[in-house]
């Protein structure tokens, strides 16, 4: 598996030809993805912050036993609205978690999902993460670094308290004294891989992944509509050989995250089941590495 890296604002068609005549060389791509510096950093700030989510009686996160349920993680890609009825699938047995924006999409479209993940340590207005109002209905998973105006604002909503887990000693001994015995959850820097985390806890094995293509098709990253726009530059890959390949449009960090899934995938895919929805390049990568799971169940 190679990324491959093309030209921003030149079409996939045209790297592509590009490439065929010899005036595109294609070069790996390789993430530097060392932010402990910066997270050492943010403990200090995040101590007022975990004292005082300590004082909140609120459920915290409980392993659960594994089991037979499966689990939809529904992210906000353009794609999404190519699966809303496949997601309607999903029975109250069952476990739909939302991405960021994706919450509102999902409320605004009929479908309540059980889970939505606050994890930004920066966040400070609910709707930022959800898009739109909070639901009644949905069981928001704050995470305890989080800032004291997501507490308050959630008030009278259903909260259930996680911690994440990061490198730093002195973060790690003040999780532990503040919430002595309760375990941590890892995942790196975005929500959606302390999602699969935080489902793996509550004893999931089976995952669908919608709307996490880590590409996109068009104009747009996110789905029309959706809040907050990306300032990231925009670049082209090809993923496979050079014998063999596919072009996507995606960003810096939309790339990372299907590599790091891969990754993920290497260390744990063999005790879960996964499969990626829609014609993305996450789907293409995890496809590729993972033929089985997309057999006909």
């Amino acid at each position: 598996m190679n990324f491959e890296k093309g030209r921003t604002g030149v079409s996939s068609d045209r790297v592509a030809a590009l490439v065929a005549d010899g005036s595109l060389e294609l070069k790996t791509i390789y993430y530097d993805a060392d932010k402990t510096e910066q997270w050492r950093e943010l403990v200090k700030n995040r101590q007022n912050c975990l004292e005082y989510a300590a004082k909140f009686k609120i459920p915290h996160l409980v392993q659960l036993e594994p089991h037979d349920g499966k689990c939809a993680i529904v992210g906000a890609a353009p794609s999404i609205k190519n699966h809303l009825d496949e997601v309607k699938e999903f029975k109250d047995i069952d476990l739909t978690i939302s991405l960021n924006g994706a919450h509102n999409w999902l409320v605004e479209h009929g479908i309540t999902p059980r889970i939505h993940i606050l994890f930004e340590v920066d966040l400070e207005k609910v709707e930022e993460s959800t898009g739109g109002p909070p639901h009644r209905d949905v069981y928001y998973y704050v995470c305890s670094h989080c800032q004291p105006s997501i507490f308050k604002q959630l008030k009278g909503y259903h909260r259930v308290l996680w911690h994440c887990f990061d490198e730093p000693p002195d973060y790690q001994a003040l999780v532990a004294r503040l919430f002595p015995g309760e375990f941590m959850i890892g995942g790196g820097f975005v929500t959606f891989f302390r999602a699969i985390n935080i489902a793996t806890i509550l004893g999931y094995r089976k995952f669908d992944i919608y709307g996490c293509d880590c590409s996109y098709e068009g104009e747009t990253v996110h789905y029309e509509g959706y809040h907050n726009s990306s300032r990231e530059p925009k670049m082209i890959v090809a993923a496979g050989t050079k014998e063999q390949y596919r072009v996507y449009n995606t960003t810096p960090s939309l790339s990372f995250l299907a590599s790091e899934f891969i990754r993920f995938c290497d260390t744990n895919n063999r005790g879960l089941d996964i499969r990626v929805h829609g014609d993305g390049l996450m789907r293409h990568l995890h496809q590729t590495e993972y033929p089985e799971q997309y057999h006909l169940k």
